[in-house]
């Protein structure tokens, strides 16, 4: 795979790599009979030693913000082990949703053409980014992950254009917006920081949110992720009829909609997803590909309904993933609040060819 035609084909073709599948669709329903058996390695070299065990320390756990969070929220109709269980539920089905991305379109005279399927955890590959000066100069300062670094290192530090590595994002502040070109790997980012955290809030440990996202803070202290792609949002208004409430057409009221109907080994009370928004705290939105909303008066909508729901929710952390044409030309710009982060272009021998190489037989890469 030396020719440099083939390579740039290949390329083109390993776009898929770092911009999957978005994860539209549920993985099949096991119920509650996830295999006991399942395993996944953190970067540190433990075992994330599946669903049961898991679970049960996640259900054990007695400081999990969380669970706390939404048994204040509903006035306390819900025992805390019985929300506990079903937010294990969740983050096992979120893990197993962003655990692995795929290959698609690779062809050799050795292999065939056949879809490699990669364990996230060894397929990541920390790209590099631009963080660009806030546009807010009453950024708050004092908000911080709690437990965690401060978000940004100082107000000069934030008027400033730097290059950063794209897991040190979470630091820069609560309203982020990763833009780049199709494929340059949005899309996997966001899924790499939903299984970091979904892993470590499950499994009750620092790894992998640690070392993957550079989080200092206790597990049960971690942000709840929640990934939710915006064409699908743009699909659920464009099918709402005429006569719908004006809350049904809120972005709130769609995530607890997404959820619920997706739920999959897993019953979270159905009120679970707003009662946790009204604040904002204990949450990580994830909202993935603006610009793949259909049309332009689409798309201002749902960039609408995105700022209304961080209006008034200081506490809320949210990452929007946009193509930076779409967001700089076409009038895509989320507001003033949000903090662009324009991801590098990957590179062929920095980032593609040596994972090839490393998950296919030996030779034919």
């Amino acid at each position: 795979m030396d020719n440099p035609s083939s390579a740039r084909t290949l390329m083109r073709r390993l776009r898929s790599w770092f911009a999957p599948a978005k994860p539209t669709q549920p993985p099949e329903s096991t119920g509650d009979q996830a295999s006991p058996e399942t395993a996944t390695a953190t970067p540190s070299g433990q075992r994330f030693d599946g669903a049961v065990s898991s679970q049960r320390d996640f259900v054990a756990g007695n400081s999990i913000r969380i669970v706390n969070h939404y048994h204040a929220a509903s006035g306390q109709t819900h025992s805390k082990e019985d929300i506990a269980r079903q937010v294990a539920g969740y983050l096992r089905w979120l893990v197993g949703k962003t655990e692995s991305i795929e290959l698609r379109g690779i062809a050799s005279k050795e292999v065939g053409s056949q879809v490699v399927r990669l364990p996230l955890d060894k397929a990541y590959v920390p790209l590099r980014a631009r963080a660009m000066p806030c546009r807010n100069d009453g950024l708050d300062h004092n908000n911080r992950l709690r437990g965690g670094r401060d978000l940004g290192e100082g107000l000069e530090a934030d008027r400033e254009e730097r290059d950063i590595a794209l897991n040190e994002a979470l630091g820069l502040g609560y309203r982020l917006a990763i833009i780049g070109g199709p494929g340059s790997g949005k899309t996997t980012v966001l899924l790499h920081i939903a299984w970091a955290l979904a892993a470590s809030l499950l499994s009750q440990t620092a790894e992998p949110a640690r070392s993957r996202l550079g989080l200092e803070m206790q597990p049960g202290q971690l942000p709840l992720p929640i990934f939710v792609p915006l064409a699908a949002y743009a699909k659920y208004l464009r099918d709402l009829p005429s006569h719908a409430e004006a809350e049904a057409q809120t972005l709130s009221h769609y995530l607890s909609h997404y959820h619920i109907r997706k739920q999959a080994g897993f019953k979270l009370p159905k009120d679970f997803f707003t009662q946790i928004l009204v604040d904002g705290h204990d949450v990580l939105l994830l909202l993935d590909g603006l610009d793949e909303v259909a049309n332009d008066e689409e798309r201002a909508m749902v960039r609408q309904e995105v700022e209304n729901l961080v209006s008034g929710r200081p506490g809320l952390r949210v990452i929007v993933t946009c193509r930076t044409i779409a967001y700089r030309e076409q009038g895509t710009a989320l507001g003033a609040d949000f903090r662009e982060i324009a991801v590098q272009p990957l590179d062929w021998e920095r980032h593609i060819q040596p994972m090839i190489r490393l998950h296919l037989p030996h030779g034919s890469a």
